[in-house]
């Protein structure tokens, strides 16, 4: 084989490896802090709507109905999947009535939160940790 096509086939065999690596996105990580309110905590009751058990980071989508029968979708991030350990797609389920504490997020009427712990009244089952 000439170097001419020797080398056209490298490239040939390379060009595929370069690609992934220049169109990949970067992992980025934001800060806690900027987002919630470290310093004081919420407590939700309601419904599990949605799961996503995820890296870089977990949701809980929860449906809570306040006092006066508003009902809102409340958005709570998690930490990824290889930190929450335990926890399979099987532990919660969409239904499941539930109770958050989280931190606040700092955007004033915002239903969104970082988890701090979460029980299911029902069983008694709990996750409590620290979010990365």
């Amino acid at each position: 084989m000439s170097r001419q096509r020797l080398t056209t086939f490298a490239l040939a065999l390379a060009a595929p490896i370069i690609q992934m690596v220049i169109v990949l996105p970067a992992p980025a990580h934001h800060s806690f802090s900027a987002l919630y309110l470290d310093e004081e905590e919420v407590s939700i009751e309601g419904r599990i709507v949605k799961l996503a058990i995820r890296n870089p980071h977990s949701f809980v989508h929860v449906r809570v109905t306040d006092q006066s029968g508003v009902s809102a979708t409340w958005l709570i991030e998690w930490s990824a999947a290889t930190v929450i350990g335990r926890l399979s797609r099987e532990s919660l389920k969409p239904g499941d009535e539930v109770i958050v504490v989280g931190n606040p997020s700092r955007t004033q009427g915002n239903t969104q939160m970082k988890m701090v712990s979460i029980t299911r009244p029902a069983d008694g089952w709990s996750w409590q940790g620290r979010v990365e």
